[in-house]
């Protein structure tokens, strides 16, 4: 049956033209929240980077968490416990 074959492909036109539409639309919802923080943030974010700040962009983009690099030297100076660790007191003279 040609006729059949016929009437099927239009459907498939309009299905595949819904379904480009549908994505355009989840693409575009998903990046909004993005923006919007990207807005939001971007004067934290430009003096975060004047400070050398590591920025972290969290939720979604709506949500952000700023580290100062330093931090990860207090960090290797003391252990765990709160206690002051000298730097060679681990290897043997």
């Amino acid at each position: 049956m040609p006729g059949a074959a016929i009437q099927d492909q239009p459907a498939f036109g309009v299905t595949a033209a819904l379904r480009s539409a549908t994505t355009s639309v989840v693409a575009w919802l998903t990046d909004l929240s993005r923006r919007l923080g990207n807005r939001l943030f971007a004067m934290n974010d430009a003096e975060a980077g004047w400070q050398g700040w590591e920025v972290t962009v969290t939720a979604g983009g709506l949500g952000r968490e700023y580290r100062d690099h330093r931090f990860n030297i207090l960090r290797e100076k003391f252990d765990t416990h709160g206690g002051r660790v000298e730097p060679n007191a681990d290897k043997e003279t």
